[in-house]
C-alpha cells in the first residue's frame, strides 16, 4: 500500500502543511525539520502527488482564461521507484495524452510543480487555466486555439526548442515564459544559475576539493549559463577545471552516465563533479556505481533543480534547489500585468529570477 502523507508527516514529526512546504519547495522551512521530511520520505518511499489535471471546460461566463502549455518535443525516460532504487526506462516518444499523467509524475516533476504554482495563482486571481500538452510548437491548429479572441494570455513551459522564436512571432496573445529564455517582448521568469553555481563551488571549495569537473549539455540557454557560470566561479575560486574533466551529454540519465564513464576510468580524475541538473548527477552516480567509485568518500557529485528523486536516490543528492512552484506563481503574476502594456511593448519585456539555495545532502564530503 502506498504511504500517505499522514503517515509521513507522524514519522517526521511536522504537520501537513509543514510537509507539503518542504515537498513542493513553496517557502522557506527550517534545515533540520526539512532533513526530517527528507529522511522519513526516503525510509516510506513516499513520493508527491501533484493536483489532478481537468480536461478543456467552458468557463464560467466572464472568467478569464489562460491556457498553460507545456511542451516536450523529444523522447524522455521515464522513471520510478522499485525496491528503493531509481528505475530508468530507455527513452522513448510519449502521447501526447500521456504527458503529465500519475505515471510520469517523477519524470516530469519538474515542470509539474511549475505548473502547479501557475494553476495557483491563476485560481487566486479568479482565471481559468486550461492546461495542454504540446509536440510541435509550429502546429497550426494550436496557434489558432491560443489566439482565441477570448484568451487573457499563454504561459509556456517545458523543453526549450529551435521553433520558440517562431512560436512567439506568430502568437498575437500575452505570453509568459517559464525557463525558456527568449530575446524580444515576452516576460521571461527563469532561475538565478549565477548564484546557484556560486554556492556549489563555494561549497566544495570548502569541502577542499581543488580538482573538479563539470557534466552536463548546452541544450537551451539556461544550461549554457549554468556552465559558463560554473567555469566562472571555479576560476575566482582557484579550482582546477581541465578540459578532460567537462563532459557534454543530454538532459537523460543513460547518456550521461555512458559519457562520464571514461572519464571515471582515467587514473587522473576530478574529485568532483558538478551536474548541469539532477538527470545528468543521476547518470554520474551510475557511472559511479559501475566504476567502482564509492560516493561521496570517493567521487563528490552535485545537481542542480531539486526535482523530487534527488532526495530519494541513496545516497541522496546534494543539489541546487529551484523553487518550481514561485516559477510558475512570477509567470502569472507577470503574465497578468501585460494588459496594460498591449500589444507588446516597443522596449521588450522583463526578466524576473527565483533565487536558489544549496541542499547539501550525502553526495559530497570532505576530501580524503
Amino acid at each position: 500500500m502506498r504511504p500517505t502523507l499522514a503517515q509521513l508527516c507522524s514519522r517526521a514529526g511536522c504537520s501537513q502543511a509543514t510537509a507539503s512546504r518542504v515537498l513542493n519547495g513553496t517557502t522557506f522551512v527550517s534545515p533540520d525539520v526539512r532533513e526530517r521530511v527528507l529522511c522519513a520520505t526516503r525510509e516510506l518511499g513516499y513520493v508527491p502527488k501533484c493536483a489532478r489535471r481537468t480536461p478543456r471546460a467552458p468557463a464560467p461566463a466572464g472568467q478569464p482564461v489562460v491556457d498553460i502549455v507545456f511542451h516536450r518535443h523529444t523522447p524522455a525516460e521515464r522513471l520510478a521507484f522499485q525496491d528503493g532504487h531509481l528505475t530508468v526506462e530507455p527513452p522513448s516518444d510519449v502521447p501526447l495524452d500521456a504527458l503529465l499523467t500519475e505515471g510520469r509524475r517523477l519524470s516530469d516533476a519538474f515542470y509539474r510543480h511549475i505548473i502547479d504554482g501557475a494553476v495557483e495563482e491563476l485560481g487566486r486571481h479568479g482565471c481559468k487555466a486550461v492546461l495542454q500538452a504540446n509536440k510541435d510548437l509550429k502546429a497550426p491548429t494550436m496557434l489558432a486555439d491560443l489566439n482565441r479572441p477570448d484568451q487573457r494570455g499563454v504561459l509556456l513551459v517545458g523543453e526549450y526548442s529551435p521553433d520558440l522564436e517562431l512560436f512567439v512571432r506568430q502568437l498575437r496573445q500575452p505570453l509568459a515564459l517559464v525557463d525558456l529564455m527568449c530575446d524580444g517582448w515576452p516576460d521571461v521568469v527563469t532561475i538565478d544559475n549565477r548564484g546557484g553555481m556560486q554556492a556549489v563551488v563555494q561549497h566544495l571549495a570548502e569541502l577542499g576539493h581543488r580538482h573538479v569537473g563539470y557534466v552536463g549539455g548546452a541544450s537551451n540557454p539556461s544550461l549554457v549559463e549554468r556552465r559558463t557560470m560554473f567555469l566562472w566561479h571555479a576560476q575566482e575560486a582557484g579550482l582546477t577545471v581541465r578540459p578532460e574533466w567537462c563532459c557534454a551529454c543530454s538532459e537523460q540519465i543513460a547518456d550521461a552516465a555512458a559519457r562520464v564513464l571514461p572519464m571515471l576510468h582515467r587514473k587522473r580524475r576530478p574529485t568532483a563533479l558538478v551536474c548541469c541538473n539532477d538527470c545528468a548527477a543521476f547518470g554520474v552516480l551510475r557511472a559511479a556505481e559501475a566504476c567502482g567509485l564509492a560516493v561521496p568518500r570517493q567521487l563528490s557529485v552535485v545537481g542542480f533543480d531539486d526535482v523530487d528523486p534527488a532526495a530519494l536516490v541513496t545516497p541522496a543528492l546534494t543539489t541546487v534547489h529551484v523553487p518550481m512552484v514561485q516559477l510558475g506563481r512570477v509567470a502569472v503574476r507577470l503574465l497578468l500585468t501585460q494588459e496594460a502594456a498591449w500589444p507588446h511593448p516597443a522596449n521588450g519585456g522583463c526578466e524576473a529570477r527565483v533565487r536558489t539555495h544549496l541542499v547539501v545532502r550525502g553526495t559530497t564530503a570532505q576530501v580524503r
